[in-house]
Protein backbone atom coordinates (compact mmCIF):
# COMPACT_ATOMS: atom_id res chain seq x y z
CA UNK A 1 0.00 0.00 0.00
CA UNK A 2 1.34 3.45 -0.67
CA UNK A 3 2.16 5.90 2.22
CA UNK A 4 -0.39 8.33 2.79
CA UNK A 5 -0.19 11.95 0.84
CA UNK A 6 0.61 14.54 4.05
CA UNK A 7 -0.32 17.66 1.62
CA UNK A 8 -3.09 18.37 -0.54
CA UNK A 9 -2.51 19.48 -4.36
CA UNK A 10 -0.89 22.98 -4.92
CA UNK A 11 -3.50 25.69 -5.24
CA UNK A 12 -1.90 28.18 -7.65
CA UNK A 13 -3.22 32.00 -8.69
CA UNK A 14 -1.78 34.11 -10.62
CA UNK A 15 -0.79 37.74 -8.51
CA UNK A 16 0.59 39.90 -11.08
CA UNK A 17 1.48 40.13 -14.78
CA UNK A 18 3.50 42.28 -16.87
CA UNK A 19 4.02 40.56 -20.28
CA UNK A 20 5.43 42.18 -23.31
CA UNK A 21 5.41 40.25 -26.66
CA UNK A 22 8.99 40.96 -27.74
CA UNK A 23 7.87 40.20 -31.66
CA UNK A 24 5.87 43.25 -31.83
CA UNK A 25 8.46 45.77 -30.20
CA UNK A 26 11.46 44.55 -31.19
CA UNK A 27 13.28 45.09 -34.67
CA UNK A 28 15.18 41.96 -34.30
CA UNK A 29 14.14 38.24 -32.98
CA UNK A 30 14.88 37.02 -29.94
CA UNK A 31 18.09 35.33 -29.15
CA UNK A 32 17.27 32.96 -25.99
CA UNK A 33 20.95 33.13 -24.70
CA UNK A 34 21.04 36.97 -24.85
CA UNK A 35 17.99 36.83 -22.05
CA UNK A 36 18.17 37.00 -18.36
CA UNK A 37 15.84 34.21 -16.90
CA UNK A 38 15.20 35.45 -12.83
CA UNK A 39 13.37 33.51 -10.20
CA UNK A 40 12.25 34.38 -6.58
CA UNK A 41 10.44 32.53 -4.36
CA UNK A 42 9.26 33.06 -0.75
CA UNK A 43 7.49 30.95 1.73
CA UNK A 44 5.26 31.41 4.71
CA UNK A 45 2.28 30.11 7.09
CA UNK A 46 -1.37 31.22 7.01
CA UNK A 47 -3.74 29.99 9.13
CA UNK A 48 -3.98 26.84 10.95
CA UNK A 49 -2.46 24.60 7.99
CA UNK A 50 -1.43 26.39 5.38
CA UNK A 51 1.97 26.36 3.67
CA UNK A 52 2.41 29.28 1.13
CA UNK A 53 4.85 30.04 -1.48
CA UNK A 54 5.01 33.53 -3.61
CA UNK A 55 6.69 32.78 -6.56
CA UNK A 56 8.22 35.46 -9.17
CA UNK A 57 9.68 34.46 -12.74
CA UNK A 58 11.14 37.33 -14.61
CA UNK A 59 12.44 37.36 -18.32
CA UNK A 60 14.90 40.55 -19.15
CA UNK A 61 16.10 41.27 -22.57
CA UNK A 62 19.64 43.41 -21.39
CA UNK A 63 20.07 46.64 -23.05
CA UNK A 64 23.18 47.50 -21.32
CA UNK A 65 25.46 46.68 -18.43
CA UNK A 66 23.15 47.73 -15.23
CA UNK A 67 19.32 48.27 -17.85
CA UNK A 68 16.89 45.53 -18.43
CA UNK A 69 14.04 45.95 -20.57
CA UNK A 70 11.59 43.30 -18.79
CA UNK A 71 9.60 41.20 -21.07
CA UNK A 72 7.87 39.09 -18.50
CA UNK A 73 7.23 39.66 -15.02
CA UNK A 74 4.87 37.22 -13.28
CA UNK A 75 4.05 36.55 -9.82
CA UNK A 76 2.13 33.21 -8.25
CA UNK A 77 0.61 32.13 -5.19
CA UNK A 78 0.85 28.44 -4.33
CA UNK A 79 -0.92 27.16 -1.06
CA UNK A 80 -0.73 23.81 -0.20
CA UNK A 81 -2.49 22.64 2.90
CA UNK A 82 -1.08 20.07 5.41
CA UNK A 83 -4.36 18.48 6.67
CA UNK A 84 -2.54 17.26 10.18
CA UNK A 85 -1.11 19.98 11.24
CA UNK A 86 -2.37 22.88 13.29
CA UNK A 87 0.29 26.35 13.26
CA UNK A 88 -2.18 28.62 15.00
CA UNK A 89 -0.46 30.81 17.39
CA UNK A 90 2.52 30.50 16.39
CA UNK A 91 4.92 32.87 14.73
CA UNK A 92 7.38 30.50 13.00
CA UNK A 93 7.28 27.01 12.29
CA UNK A 94 10.32 24.05 11.45
CA UNK A 95 9.80 21.73 8.62
CA UNK A 96 12.26 19.38 7.22
CA UNK A 97 14.39 20.86 4.09
CA UNK A 98 13.75 18.33 1.48
CA UNK A 99 9.68 18.34 2.22
CA UNK A 100 9.56 22.15 1.63
CA UNK A 101 11.92 22.01 -1.06
CA UNK A 102 9.23 19.00 -2.66
CA UNK A 103 6.35 21.15 -2.18
CA UNK A 104 8.08 24.59 -3.66
CA UNK A 105 8.94 21.80 -6.93
CA UNK A 106 5.55 20.56 -7.63
CA UNK A 107 3.71 24.20 -7.29
CA UNK A 108 7.11 25.50 -9.76
CA UNK A 109 5.96 22.70 -12.55
CA UNK A 110 2.28 24.04 -11.71
CA UNK A 111 3.41 27.37 -12.23
CA UNK A 112 5.84 26.69 -15.62
CA UNK A 113 2.48 24.76 -16.79
CA UNK A 114 -0.36 27.87 -16.30
CA UNK A 115 2.83 30.73 -17.76
CA UNK A 116 3.05 28.32 -20.45
CA UNK A 117 -0.66 28.47 -21.27
CA UNK A 118 -0.86 32.16 -20.20
CA UNK A 119 1.83 33.21 -22.98
CA UNK A 120 -0.36 31.32 -25.97
CA UNK A 121 0.39 32.98 -28.77
CA UNK A 122 3.39 35.28 -27.62
CA UNK A 123 6.29 35.38 -29.10
CA UNK A 124 7.65 34.29 -25.82
CA UNK A 125 5.64 31.28 -25.41
CA UNK A 126 8.66 28.94 -27.31
CA UNK A 127 10.98 29.88 -24.74
CA UNK A 128 11.73 27.80 -21.35
CA UNK A 129 12.75 28.61 -18.09
CA UNK A 130 15.89 27.15 -17.11
CA UNK A 131 15.76 24.14 -14.27
CA UNK A 132 15.12 26.07 -10.66
CA UNK A 133 16.57 24.42 -7.63
CA UNK A 134 13.77 24.62 -5.32
CA UNK A 135 16.18 23.60 -2.32
CA UNK A 136 18.30 26.12 -3.43
CA UNK A 137 15.76 29.18 -3.83
CA UNK A 138 14.29 28.77 -0.35
CA UNK A 139 17.93 28.75 1.08
CA UNK A 140 18.03 31.70 -0.26
CA UNK A 141 15.08 33.37 1.93
CA UNK A 142 14.47 31.43 4.89
CA UNK A 143 16.88 30.24 8.00
CA UNK A 144 17.94 26.66 8.18
CA UNK A 145 18.31 25.14 11.46
CA UNK A 146 19.56 21.40 11.95
CA UNK A 147 18.08 20.83 8.16
CA UNK A 148 15.17 22.20 8.63
CA UNK A 149 13.66 25.35 7.33
CA UNK A 150 12.78 27.85 9.57
CA UNK A 151 9.44 29.28 8.26
CA UNK A 152 7.88 32.52 9.49
CA UNK A 153 3.99 33.17 9.41
CA UNK A 154 2.32 35.89 6.91
CA UNK A 155 2.36 38.14 9.56
CA UNK A 156 5.90 37.77 10.51
CA UNK A 157 7.16 37.96 6.79
CA UNK A 158 5.04 41.20 6.12
CA UNK A 159 7.12 42.75 9.20
CA UNK A 160 10.49 41.97 6.86
CA UNK A 161 11.99 43.81 4.36
CA UNK A 162 11.93 42.43 1.14
CA UNK A 163 14.74 43.40 -1.48
CA UNK A 164 13.86 42.97 -5.28
CA UNK A 165 18.10 42.18 -5.32
CA UNK A 166 17.33 38.41 -3.92
CA UNK A 167 16.23 37.15 -7.36
CA UNK A 168 18.52 34.14 -8.40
Amino acid sequence: MPPKMQFESPIIREVHLNLIDPGLVLEKPLVVKDLKFSFLSDAYFIQKNSLEFITTFRIDLPRSEDQFFVLLETTYLSQIKIPEKNWEGKEEIRLEKNFVAHLLGMSILMIRGAIKIRLGGNSLSGINFPIINPSKSLASRLKEVDGEFVIPSVKMRMETETSPLNFE
